[in-house]
C-alpha cells in the first residue's frame, strides 16, 4: 500500500508541474504585453516587481532537467525543494546518458526516494549538502547512484547495515530494506559506507 500512495503521489506531481509549465507559458503573453505597457509609461519599479514575480513563478513551476528521465527528473526536482524546506542544500549530478531507463519508473522512485528521504533526514542542521551524483561505470555496463551526506547524530553500523535509531525507528530500516530488495532485481545492490564523518550511499 505504501509504495502504490509513494507512485501516485510521484506521478501526480509530475503532472502538476507539467499542468503548471503549460499554465506559465500561456500566461507569459499576458507578462509580456504587461511588460511593454509599463515601459511605455516609464514605470521600471512596476517593470522590475513584475519580473520578479514571474522568476518565481518560474522557479515553482519549471521541472529540473537532469537528464532525460521524466520520473528521475520529478523525484530529484521534489526532493531537492523538501531538503531546500529542511534547510538542506542538494548537489546534484547526472552524467549524460545516465538516465536509468533500464529501470522502472516504480522501483526509481522507490529507490531515489528512501535513500534521498534519509540523506536528507540525517544532514538536517549539519550545514553541509547532501551530494547525488548518477553515473555508469568505466564499461558503461552498471548505473550508479551514489549519495553522500553528512550527519549529526554518529551513525552505528551493523556489518553493511546502518541500525535505526529511535527517531527512525520502522522508517529507516525498513526503507533501506525496501532498497536493498528492488536493487536485487536488477542484479544490483546497495553500498552503505561512514568515512570521516561523510554517510555514504550507493546503489549499482
Amino acid at each position: 500500500i505504501s509504495r502504490q500512495k509513494m507512485d501516485i503521489k510521484y506521478y501526480e506531481q509530475l503532472r502538476d508541474l507539467d499542468l503548471e509549465h503549460r499554465k506559465m507559458i500561456h500566461d507569459m503573453k499576458h507578462f509580456v504585453k504587461a511588460i511593454g505597457k509599463f515601459a511605455m509609461e516609464a514605470k521600471n519599479d512596476e517593470i522590475l516587481s513584475l519580473i520578479k514575480n514571474l522568476d518565481i513563478e518560474m522557479e515553482q513551476s519549471v521541472l529540473t532537467q537532469f537528464c532525460n528521465n521524466a520520473v528521475v527528473n520529478t523525484v530529484l526536482t521534489g526532493k531537492k525543494k523538501e531538503a531546500a524546506k529542511a534547510g538542506v542544500f542538494m548537489e546534484i549530478h547526472v552524467e549524460p546518458g545516465t538516465d536509468l531507463f533500464q529501470i522502472s519508473d516504480a522501483d526509481i522512485i522507490t529507490m531515489l526516494s528512501n535513500l534521498l528521504d534519509n540523506a536528507i533526514r540525517a544532514a538536517k542542521d549539519t550545514n553541509y549538502p547532501v551530494k547525488v551524483n548518477i553515473f555508469a561505470d568505466d564499461e558503461g555496463c552498471f548505473s550508479i547512484v551514489k549519495i553522500q551526506n553528512a550527519y549529526k547524530e554518529s551513525p552505528v553500523m551493523e556489518g553493511d547495515e546502518f541500525v535505526t535509531t529511535k527517531e527512525e525507528e520502522g522508517i529507516h530500516g525498513m526503507g533501506i530494506r525496501s532498497v536493498k530488495k528492488t536493487a536485487s532485481k536488477y542484479d544490483g545492490y546497495l553500498e552503505c559506507f561512514v568515512d570521516k564523518g561523510q554517510q555514504g550511499q550507493r546503489k549499482i
